[in-house]
């Protein structure tokens, strides 16, 4: 998750590489707080939203090709996983907390 915060906006191959690494990760879910953590579930439910949001995903300094490559890149690689990964999060994600169980 680390990686993906500090790297995934300035090279989507490797963004795209650890999303396919928590999805398999992933792959038996019952809940994304039991699977990845209750800060590393909260900071994907953060980070892949602004990742997919092409406005900010893309707002990068580069000349008119490197930029063109890097929107290839997005879409073609990050975004499709990224996808798949945060629908999976949210739909076994609860703000909700347990109850206790009364004595």
């Amino acid at each position: 998750v680390n990686c993906l915060r500090h790297f995934g906006p300035t090279d989507w191959q490797l963004a795209c590489l650890v999303c396919k690494t928590l999805w398999n990760f992933s792959e038996n879910i019952t809940s994304a707080s039991s699977c990845f953590g209750d800060e590393n579930t909260n900071t994907l439910l953060v980070l892949l939203p602004s990742f997919l949001d092409e406005e900010l995903a893309l707002d990068g300094s580069f000349d008119q090709d490197l930029k063109n490559y890097h929107k290839l890149q997005w879409e073609t690689e990050f975004k499709p996983v990224a996808q798949q990964l945060l629908n999976r999060i949210q739909s076994h994600h609860t703000f909700l907390e347990p109850l206790s169980i009364p004595s």
